[in-house]
């Protein structure tokens, strides 16, 4: 499997796949989901002193939330801080709107709007493959050379571009709702003269199964177009995910099946992921496991990725780390194992001006494979 570092999306905490839904029983003297109330400090300071320490930690409890990916997890922090005597009047107001976009305030059967939400991208990037070529142009076999069009090598320049990102949540019943997403990005390389489409649909439905456990079931379908190699992808994928708390460390384990298809070709894949949030600190780990797609390999297509994210002067900074190793295959003869190795950084320049690098490479055992690639991308959303 080969690590590419990504360019990073316009906002810092999207919805992710592992990202829906929360229990209604946020608080131990609630059954359904109400907005606790407003917590006392436990500090022996009182009056003046005593608001001061709460409202002091409630704008470290919301701090450290914005810096969660996920939204169940961020749903978990809050409500675990309230209920701790961690959160203010705002921490309620911030649990209650996340709640209510995950259906539980819902009355009444029947589908219902939960949340409509659409935005519009524009980004700056360095993009090294615009056109999909191979990034080496010289194939050595058996010994013989062999070398490749110039039209058929890897091209690519600073670009700009929009993309837009729509999602509808419809309930049906509290902790369980229906969630539709659509994304079209658009790049454009004045240098080379080549032009990047990405578009992706899904549709999950995200549900609750007792306390802080969950199960989703999604399907979503991607095309990329580029002027050498146009792609498509098929994906259906079960995920289980359990939220639990360790000391004042809270966490979000997920387990996920999945079914690719990318034209003639079909891959079964599993993820292992961890996600934690703590001391004005958020981190996520997963592991990836995945049957080859070369015809004949032997072994396991292998992924680890690690993130963190923290507050620095109000900003939010993000560094990753992504390893990967393919399963062992023969090319010409020639024994194949490619070996990837990615780092990224993240930081939020404002509230809606976000900057991301990355750097990436893979070594094979066969050069033609060997990739090396820069990639930086700025994006806003239009308001």
């Amino acid at each position: 499997m080969i690590v590419a570092a990504g360019v990073g999306g316009a906002t810092l905490a999207p919805a992710g796949a592992c990202a829906q839904g929360v229990p209604s029983n946020v608080s131990s003297n609630v059954s359904g989901p109400q907005v606790p109330a407003t917590p006392q400090s436990t500090a022996s300071a009182t009056g003046t002193e005593a608001e001061t320490v709460t409202a002091s930690s409630s704008e470290r409890l919301r701090d450290t939330a914005q810096l969660v990916v996920s939204e169940r997890l961020r749903t978990y922090a809050l409500a675990r801080g309230l209920a701790r005597g961690e959160g203010a009047i705002g921490t309620a107001r911030d649990l209650k709107a996340l709640l209510a976009a995950q259906g539980y305030y819902m009355e009444g059967a029947g589908f219902t709007l939960l949340e409509a939400e659409q935005g519009v991208y524009p980004a700056l990037a360095y993009v090294p493959n615009m056109n999909g070529g191979s990034e080496n142009d010289q194939l050595v076999i058996q010994g013989y050379v062999f070398r490749l069009r110039e039209d058929l090598v890897a091209r690519g320049g600073a670009a700009f571009g929009l993309s837009y990102d729509g999602r509808v949540r419809l309930g049906w019943a509290q902790g369980h709702y229906l969630e539709a997403r659509a994304e079209l990005g658009v790049l454009y390389a004045p240098e080379p003269d080549l032009t990047r489409t990405v578009g992706q649909i899904s549709l999950c439905a995200r549900n609750q199964l007792v306390n802080w456990n969950f199960l989703d079931l999604c399907y979503s379908h991607i095309e990329v177009r580029r002027d050498l190699a146009d792609q498509a992808q098929d994906d259906v994928e079960l995920a289980f995910s359990h939220l639990f708390e360790v000391g004042r460390n809270r966490h979000e384990v997920g387990f996920a099946l999945g079914h690719s298809t990318y034209g003639d070709l079909d891959q079964t894949h599993a993820t292992i992921s961890l996600d934690s949030v703590g001391g004005r600190v958020a981190t996520r780990l997963s592991l990836d496991l995945a049957e080859p797609l070369i015809y004949g390999a032997t072994g396991t297509d292998l992924a680890l990725r690690a993130e963190v994210r923290w507050l620095a002067a109000g900003h939010v900074v993000g560094l990753g780390l992504q390893a990967s190793q393919s399963a062992r295959s023969t090319f010409f003869g020639e024994r194949r194992q490619d070996q990837g190795l990615g780092v990224t950084a993240l930081y939020q320049i404002k509230d809606n001006l976000v900057l991301s690098v990355g750097v990436s490479q893979v070594k094979s055992s066969v050069d033609f494979f060997d990739q090396h690639a820069i990639q930086f991308n700025i994006s806003t959303k239009l308001r």
